[in-house]
């Protein structure tokens, strides 16, 4: 699997790894491990848009069929959010979107699509959950884009900013000055977010920046 051929490039997987996938489906009849439901989830992510739809389904079910959807999130999560007709051949897939564990991964990828009609309906069910379980965010599920995508979740901003300073310059360099600002102010009381913010300026302080961004990082320094 690791080493099949780029022929997505070609609007379809070639035979010889889709075949690989097969082997896998023909094994719907047997228990499903844990482990390996987490391997097929890893693969059908980036795999999944491009075989045929039956053999998509069959490894679905047969993920689905032997209990192990939660192992196989968040990765089935955001191909459903790629393919938004899987989400009515599979309902499941989106009833497992909201749980506390899942749904703020699956909200920030929902919000790269908005204008699909299947996943608008999504969103503001995400966000609902969400912001009443956000003592379940932590630093494996914050991203830095959750930064500019979360202005109408403000009640999660300190808690993501505060995750994202645990790693430094690796989730800083991906943020823009203008948009911690944007950030800062829609999370209300800055000393809430006095520490990432004191973290990011110590990152990126040093740098020179324009127009927007220069203004912002100024605004930063003297928070």
């Amino acid at each position: 699997m690791i080493e099949r051929w780029p022929a997505a490039q070609l609007g379809r997987m070639m035979p010889y790894d889709e075949r690989m996938y097969e082997w896998w489906a023909d094994r719907a009849d047997t228990p499903l491990p844990e482990a390996t439901a987490r391997l097929l989830g890893l693969c059908l992510v980036r795999d999944g848009e491009d075989m045929g739809r039956p053999l998509l389904d069959r490894l679905i079910r047969l993920v689905t069929d032997s209990g192990m959807l939660p192992a196989a999130q968040p990765m089935l999560a955001v191909l459903a959010l790629r393919v938004p007709a899987l989400l009515e051949r599979h309902p499941d897939l989106g009833r497992h979107f909201a749980s506390p564990d899942q749904a703020l991964f699956a909200y920030q990828v929902a919000l790269q699509s908005p204008d699909r009609p299947e996943v608008a309906e999504m969103i503001a069910e995400l966000g609902t959950s969400v912001a009443a379980n956000r003592d379940r965010v932590n630093d494996a599920v914050a991203v830095p884009s959750m930064v500019a995508g979360l202005l109408e979740l403000p009640v999660l901003l300190p808690t993501v900013l505060s995750q994202l300073a645990v790693y430094g310059e690796l989730a800083w360099s991906q943020v823009r000055p203008s948009e911690l600002a944007a950030a800062v102010s829609a999370a209300g009381d800055p000393s809430l977010v006095h520490q990432a913010v004191a973290s990011y300026v110590g990152c990126r302080g040093g740098e020179e920046f324009e127009g927007a961004d220069a203004a912002a990082m100024e605004w930063l320094r003297g928070l």
